[in-house]
């Protein structure tokens, strides 16, 4: 199978964005976002097939950050299988991630998220076979994810009609009137043009919900080094509300679900009434969530096992195809996902 018709697969079975998938400028490899990987990895396949990834306690730990050849270095390892819909084994690989001043250099704080993140992604690719068409993670190097990196996606150009392609007879135009001058062009004031990005930034994070500096940049065309003068006069002025710390700030728009953060460990009160989910708004809170759950020291085996409880169902994008979930439920999924991470005494530290 080619390229294109494995994206245009996945695009239709996994429901991918186009911003979910690239390719590389100067290697020309096909690059995936970590949570696109996480859809492949928690919703089952065309045939039906599923993955079974790695308990924390299972992880292999090679090394915690001793210093070796490349310095202090993080080694970890893990086993993925595929199982059919009978659970029996079609493939199993052990994938493997590493971190180390090499091969990090915004995320050089983070070794131990970023071998975790990497192991996890190889690992779900791999036992896919997606690997064998170069397809990588954009967690494999910091240089995927630069936008100046990434190539247009092809489009197919449209084929002409019959009726198109056959020469046409020139037919005889009546004279034109003559063209009405232009108005003299209005002079936008620096603080209608201020207003204006302003509007496409709180637009952007109400359709995409709570937003990383990333994600920001790139929708807004901004380089990274001027991304505090122009979020910072908001932040002040409570437009946006910044959440998180460091690589897990997250910008949001006042009275956001998930703003507020993770909190010690408290009863789950049952909602009566439940609040239904659009597709884009299921898309945004439920990576956001994730992405806290995660940076907790929560596994994504763990969160399937909470959607399955809360839900019913082992992912939550089946439950949300489903109609079985609304942002109760993934409320109560995150809340279940801070309860185990304050009392779990296995967290990573």
């Amino acid at each position: 199978m080619d390229k294109n018709e494995l994206f245009k697969q996945l695009t239709k079975h996994y429901k991918f964005a186009d911003t979910d998938w690239w390719q590389h400028r100067q290697s020309g490899n096909w690059v995936l976002k970590h949570s696109a990987v996480l859809k492949l990895a928690f919703v089952p396949t065309p045939e039906g097939h599923h993955i079974q990834m790695p308990e924390m306690d299972d992880y292999k730990w090679l090394k915690t950050g001793e210093e070796g050849v490349f310095g202090r270095e993080v080694v970890v390892g893990g086993t993925f299988q595929l199982l059919d819909k009978d659970n029996r084994v079609i493939r199993s690989v052990v994938a493997w991630g590493e971190a180390n001043g090499t091969n990090l250099t915004k995320s050089v704080a983070y070794p131990t998220t970023m071998a975790v993140k990497r192991m996890l992604d190889r690992g779900v690719l791999s036992v896919l076979a997606f690997n064998q068409l170069n397809v990588y993670s954009s967690a494999e190097a910091e240089d995927f994810e630069n936008p100046r990196d990434r190539m247009p996606i092809p489009t197919p150009s449209p084929v002409p009609s019959p009726q198109q392609s056959a020469p046409q007879r020139p037919r005889a135009q009546p004279p034109k009137p003559p063209a009405p001058q232009a108005p003299p062009k209005k002079v936008e004031a620096q603080g209608e043009k201020e207003r204006s990005w302003e509007r496409g930034l709180v637009g952007h994070i109400r359709a995409n919900g709570p937003s990383s500096k990333s994600d920001l940049c790139i929708a807004m065309q901004w380089e990274p080094s001027s991304f505090l003068s122009h979020i910072n006069p908001l932040v002040e002025s409570g437009v946006v509300i910044r959440t998180g710390q460091k690589r897990g700030t997250r910008y949001a728009l006042p009275g956001s679900v998930l703003n507020e953060p993770p909190k010690p460990k408290r009863e789950v009160v049952p909602v009566v009434k439940e609040r239904t989910l659009s597709e884009e708004d299921f898309n945004a809170i439920w990576k956001d969530a994730c992405n806290k759950m995660h940076g907790m020291g929560v596994s994504y085996v763990k969160i399937a096992d909470f959607t399955r409880e809360v839900t019913g169902h082992d992912s939550a994008s089946a439950a949300f195809v489903s109609g079985k979930l609304s942002l109760d439920k993934i409320e109560r999924i995150f809340l279940m996902g801070e309860n185990w991470a304050a009392s779990s005494t296995g967290a990573l530290q």
